[in-house]
C-alpha cells in the first residue's frame, strides 16, 4: 500500500487561527535591540528627508524627485519583502560604476587641483552603500528562500511518499522556470526594476490565488486534487484560509509588519537620497556650505552611516522574524483551536447505489500502466457493507485480493483510502452485502484510478495544480 509519513500524525487537528496566534506571540516580543535599532532607522530617516529638503533648497529640478520615486505601503509582509529587494536592487542600479565614473569626473572638474579627500570620501561612501544595498538583497533572498523551504517541507511531510510526490515536485518546479523566464523576457525588453518587482508580485499573488481556488475545491474536482496529490482535508483547509485579510496570517501583519515597514522606508529614503544627489550634486558645495550643512562631505557622512544602519537592522530584523516564522505552528488540536470547524464534503458528487440482500455491487476499473493509484471514498446509511479490492486475472478470469475484505458500518466516518497497483489490468472494488440474509444496502461511494502519465496532465491542464499546495509562501515568504 502507499506509504504515507506525516499526515497521519495530523488526524484531529486543524488549521491554525488568528486568535490562537495572538496568544502564541505574546511569547514573542520584539526583543530590546529591535526597539533600539528602530529608533535609529526613524531618527536616520529624518536625517534623510531634512537631507532630501536641503538638496531640493539647492536645485530645483530635483525637487519632484521624492514623489516621482513613491512607492505605495505594501500591507502583506511578503510584498514588504519583495521591495525591499527592488529597492536594494534600486540602490546598486544607481550607483553602478559608469555612475559613479560621472560623478568623478564632474567633482574633479570642480576641485582645484583635481581630486581632494572629500571626492574620496564621498566615492568610497557611494561604493560602501552599493556593497550595503547588495548584501541587504542578497539577506533578504535568503530569508524568504528558508522560510519557503520550511513550509515545503511541511507540505511534503504530509503527502504520500510515492510516485506523486516525484510529479509535484517536478510540476512545482516546471511552474517555477516558466515564471523565471517570464521574468527574464521582462528584463530582455528593458523594463523598468519596479516593473520586474510589479511582475513577481503578481505571480506571487497568482499563486495565492491557485491556493484558494486548491483549498475551496468542490465536487469531482476536489477528489481528484485529494487523489491524485494526496493533499489531507487539513492541509486542504490551510491553504484555502492561511493568507485571508482576517485569516490567521493577519495577526503577523498587525503585530510585526509596522517594524518592516520602517526598514523599507529607511530604504526608501535612502535611494531617492542618492538619486537626489547624483543630479543635484553639481550645485552641491564640495567643503563649506552657506548653511554650514549640507556639503558633499556631509552627504557622504550621511550615507555612511545610514547604510550601516540599513543593513544591520535589516539583519537584525530578519533574523528575529524568521525564527518567529518558523517557530509558528501550522496545524493545532481542536481543543487548542477552541472551535471544529473542517471544509464540508457534503457538496462532493456521491454515485448512490442500493445493494441488493446477499448481493454483492462490483465496480471495475481498467488501469493502463503499473504504478497507477486506485482510490476510493465512501459510506453506508445504515448497518453495515463489506469492502475489498481485487484483481482480475485477463487470461482465467480468475480474482486476487490486493486489499482485504473488510465491514464498515454506518456510524463510521466517510471510508478513504488509496492503494498503489503494481500491474496494469482490470481491478474490482466489491461492495459486499451477500452475508445479509433480509437487508438492503444503501451506500454513496466515488473510486477513481489515476496513472502517472494522467496525474501529470491532469494537474497540469487543471485551473488549479496540486502542486501550488507548494506555493503556500506564501506564504512562505510570510
Amino acid at each position: 500500500s502507499v506509504r504515507m509519513s506525516r499526515r497521519n500524525n495530523d488526524k484531529g487537528m486543524v488549521p491554525i487561527t488568528r486568535a490562537f496566534l495572538r496568544e502564541h506571540f505574546k511569547d514573542w516580543k520584539l526583543p530590546l535591540d529591535c526597539e533600539e535599532g528602530l529608533a535609529r532607522v526613524i531618527r536616520m530617516q529624518e536625517r534623510l528627508n531634512e537631507a532630501q529638503t536641503a538638496l531640493g533648497a539647492l536645485d530645483g529640478t530635483v525637487a519632484t524627485l521624492p514623489q516621482a520615486l513613491s512607492i505605495a505601503k505594501p500591507k502583506r509582509i511578503d510584498e514588504k519583502g519583495y521591495r525591499l529587494r527592488q529597492t536594494s536592487e534600486e540602490i546598486v542600479d544607481a550607483l553602478k560604476d559608469s555612475c559613479l565614473a560621472t560623478l568623478r569626473a564632474s567633482l574633479d572638474s570642480r576641485t582645484p587641483g583635481g581630486s581632494s579627500d572629500a571626492v574620496n570620501i564621498i566615492e568610497n561612501a557611494l561604493r560602501g552603500m552599493r556593497n550595503q544595498a547588495e548584501e541587504m538583497g542578497t539577506a533578504v533572498i535568503a530569508f524568504q528562500t528558508a522560510n519557503r523551504d520550511h513550509v515545503e517541507k511541511f507540505v511534503f511531510e504530509r503527502m504520500p511518499r510515492d510516485w506523486r510526490a516525484g510529479v509535484i515536485r517536478k510540476l512545482r518546479e516546471r511552474s517555477e522556470r516558466k515564471c523565471a523566464a517570464e521574468v527574464a523576457t521582462l528584463e530582455a525588453n528593458r523594463a523598468t526594476i519596479r516593473q520586474k518587482y510589479d511582475m513577481l508580485w503578481k505571480q506571487q499573488m497568482d499563486r495565492r490565488a491557485q491556493l484558494v481556488s486548491l483549498g475551496s475545491a468542490t465536487g469531482i474536482f476536489k477528489m481528484a486534487i485529494k487523489f491524485i496529490s494526496g493533499c489531507p482535508q487539513a492541509l486542504l483547509d490551510f491553504v484555502k484560509s492561511i493568507n485571508d485579510d482576517e485569516g490567521p496570517l493577519e495577526e503577523m501583519r498587525v503585530t510585526y509588519a509596522p517594524n518592516l515597514q520602517r526598514v523599507l522606508d529607511l530604504a526608501h529614503e535612502t535611494h531617492v537620497t542618492i538619486r537626489m544627489f547624483l543630479k543635484a550634486q553639481p550645485l552641491v558645495p564640495i567643503i563649506d556650505g552657506e548653511n554650514g550643512r549640507t556639503t558633499v562631505k556631509s552627504i557622504a557622512d550621511l550615507f555612511t552611516e545610514a547604510g550601516a544602519v540599513m543593513k544591520e537592522e535589516v539583519a537584525r530584523y530578519l533574523d528575529f522574524f524568521g525564527r518567529v516564522f518558523r517557530g509558528a505552528p501550522f496545524f493545532i488540536t481542536v481543543e487548542e483551536a477552541g472551535t471544529f470547524h473542517l471544509g464540508s464534503d457534503s457538496d462532493m458528487a456521491f454515485v448512490e447505489v442500493t445493494v441488493a440482500r446477499g448481493q454483492c455491487h462490483d465496480v471495475c476499473l481498467e488501469v493502463s500502466e503499473a504504478n497507477s493509484a486506485v482510490a476510493w471514498e465512501f459510506n453506508v446509511a445504515d448497518k453495515d457493507i463489506g469492502f475489498t479490492v481485487l484483481f482480475r486475472d485477463p487470461t482465467n478470469g480468475k480474482e486476487e485480493v490486493i486489499v482485504s475484505s473488510r465491514r464498515y458500518n454506518s456510524s463510521s466516518p466517510v471510508i478513504q483510502g488509496e492503494h498503489l497497483v503494481e500491474q496494469a489490468g482490470t481491478y474490482v472494488i466489491r461492495f459486499d452485502n451477500s452475508y445479509s440474509l433480509f437487508t438492503s444496502k444503501t451506500l454513496k461511494y466515488r473510486v477513481m484510478t489515476v496513472s502517472p502519465s494522467e496525474c501529470v496532465e491532469s494537474i497540469h491542464s487543471s485551473r488549479a495544480s496540486s502542486s501550488t499546495a507548494l506555493q503556500i509562501v506564501c506564504t512562505a515568504e510570510e
